[in-house]
């Protein structure tokens, strides 16, 4: 059966050779291209990788972001902002969606299905049982979710 996101085509975002011969050139215009991919699989580096650029991201966006201006005020209030509930959105698209479809992928990786990512509901040890998990070696041989990634 064909799930929902396979249906859908994302664009390839081709950068400029100017830009990929900057430092992490190369790196952007891969993280750009497989963001919004859940198929195949993908290797701890990409994982671990694109776990960084989001802390990265998140830190930038969240310290000189217009929601920065929130960030003195009580809760209530900052929640409130619209200009904070904007860039929460914003900040979710950016390095949200990236970071859901590497670890979907790095699951492939280990031969299991989106659904393991459940674990993270248990109390206090779900999200260091998804982490053993995403740390696990690959499987050397094509699974049901494609080659073995390079």
């Amino acid at each position: 059966m064909m799930a929902l996101w396979d249906r859908f085509s994302f664009p390839v975002v081709h950068l400029p050779d100017r830009i990929l011969k900057l430092p992490g050139g190369e790196l952007l215009q891969f993280y750009l291209r497989y963001a919004p991919s859940f198929k195949g699989r993908g290797t701890r580096t990409e994982f671990f990788g694109t776990l960084l650029a989001t802390i990265i991201v998140n830190v930038v966006f969240i310290a000189i972001g217009p929601a920065s201006a929130t960030l003195g005020q009580p809760a209530e209030l900052r929640e409130e902002n619209p200009l904070y509930r904007i860039d929460m959105l914003i900040l979710f698209f950016i390095t949200g969606l990236p970071l859901l479809s590497a670890t979907v992928r790095r699951l492939h990786d280990t031969r299991r299905r989106w659904w393991a990512m459940i674990v993270v509901i248990a109390p206090y040890v779900g999200w260091i049982i998804l982490f053993i998990i995403l740390m696990l070696n690959s499987d050397a041989e094509e699974n049901e979710f494609g080659p073995p990634p390079l």
